[in-house]
């Protein structure tokens, strides 16, 4: 593998693969939810880009010790981000349309992990909420959350402000 000792990896038959977003983008070409055309593959590498764009801020503050003063500087950057989703999404069925894409996982992930963060989101953008809802309804999906492997916390390393330790907030 390039980067030795890093975390999380891949190891598909001769391809070994590190970073995340590689790993998600892999196993999405792999299973066929990679986009169609170069135009189409363009408009996910974008989509990608913007979720990770607001999920690294994001993590800049849940990480910092000072998070409780820092979260309502953070909070016009996460609305703008969270808006734009929203738009880009409308009345799509998934990101790219009717067919879902591997970024259609990414969003998911992080819409979860926004929806603890701030629980007004989805109030503000119903779109979004039926989005989720959608998206759990996919069968190995939902067998996936009522299963046992399914592990609903923490949302970030045990050391993070917010979304680590013991419990999520009540």
């Amino acid at each position: 593998m390039g980067i030795p000792h890093q975390l999380p990896y891949i190891i598909d038959g001769d391809v070994k693969l590190a970073q995340s977003s590689v790993i998600l983008r892999y196993l999405g070409e792999k299973h066929g939810l990679g986009g169609k055309g170069a135009k189409e593959q363009a408009e996910i590498a974008m989509a990608e880009a913007a979720i990770k764009d607001l999920r690294t801020a994001f993590g800049c503050i849940a990480y910092s010790p000072n998070y409780e003063k820092e979260r309502p500087e953070f909070m016009p950057k996460y609305e703008k981000g969270i808006e734009d989703i929203a738009n880009y999404l409308g009345n799509k069925k998934w990101l790219m349309g009717h067919s879902i894409t591997y970024v259609d996982f990414l969003l998911y992930e992080n819409l979860c992990v926004f929806q603890i963060f701030e629980p007004s989101t989805f109030k503000k953008h119903p779109n979004l909420k039926q989005y989720v809802e959608r998206f759990e309804a996919l069968s190995k999906i939902k067998a996936y959350l009522a299963s046992k492997r399914f592990i609903s916390w923490p949302l970030n390393g045990w050391s993070a402000s917010f979304g680590g330790g013991d419990a999520p907030p009540k």
